[in-house]
């Protein structure tokens, strides 16, 4: 399909407000998520499913050719995400309005391209588009919700905590940000072009890169190497 072919930074530029179009609006109302949803209706083609269990997963599908935008309440406060989808109701760009964690080199807010072409089609989150002089506005569709919904992810410990060490693996393979807390000390981890990069906010300037995510489960925290206790940690934040 025309709408899931690869993007690049480059292509942001297509989402700015700008042109002559004329805007035909639905109507939808907003809804919270992890409850009964109302509004507009979603395509689930492919292999991959948002896990009900991982609410967090939800914002990657919606209405399709919308821009939507979401609240993700964390443990410690939250913050918001826009999302566009295209004609299949699968997301295609996704801005943060966080910079997670200090030292995570993301501006507030920043972008990623969401891709789907992978064997799985799992989304597939793009390396950060930074924004340090204020980010351009989502360009909506010509047919599109007339305000943008506002939706309330609730944050939840156990859905946001990784069972298994493969989980941890596959959200590192998708391109995830993470932020864990371990015996009160926090950590970032960054899947970014190939690379994980580990970080801790209170020396933001400094990093650990690694080049597989078996060798960042031998990254110590504390005491305790990441791999033995990455099912125990506290997950803050986690966006695949």
């Amino acid at each position: 399909m025309d709408d899931e072919k690869t993007f690049s930074e480059n292509d942001v530029n297509s989402y700015k407000i700008g042109g002559n179009s004329h805007v035909v609006c639905d109507t939808m109302e907003p809804y919270l998520l992890g409850g009964a949803a109302k509004g507009g209706g979603s395509a689930y083609g492919g292999k991959w499913r948002p896990n009900p269990n991982k609410p967090q997963d939800r914002i990657f599908i919606g209405p399709p050719n919308t821009v939507q935008r979401y609240f993700l309440h964390l443990r410690k406060g939250g913050y918001w995400v826009t999302v566009k989808y295209d004609t299949a109701g699968k997301a295609i760009v996704l801005r943060h309005e966080t910079e997670h964690s200090p030292g995570s080199g993301h501006t507030n807010p920043h972008d990623h391209i969401i891709t789907w072409n992978n064997p799985n089609e799992h989304p597939q989150k793009g390396p950060v588009i930074n924004y340090p002089d204020g980010a351009p506005e989502l360009k909506q569709y010509t047919k599109e919700v007339c305000l943008l919904n506002s939706h309330i992810i609730p944050y939840d410990s156990e859905a946001y905590r990784f069972k298994t060490i493969s989980e941890f693996k596959t959200s590192m393979r998708y391109g995830a940000e993470v932020v864990i807390e371990w015996q009160g000390q926090e950590y970032g981890i960054w899947s970014e072009n190939g690379m994980i990069r580990i970080t801790r906010p209170e020396v933001p300037d400094e990093s650990q890169i690694f080049k597989t995510s078996d060798a960042a489960l031998d990254y110590m925290v504390g005491n305790d190497r990441l791999r033995d206790v990455i099912t125990k940690v506290t997950v803050l934040d986690r966006t695949i």
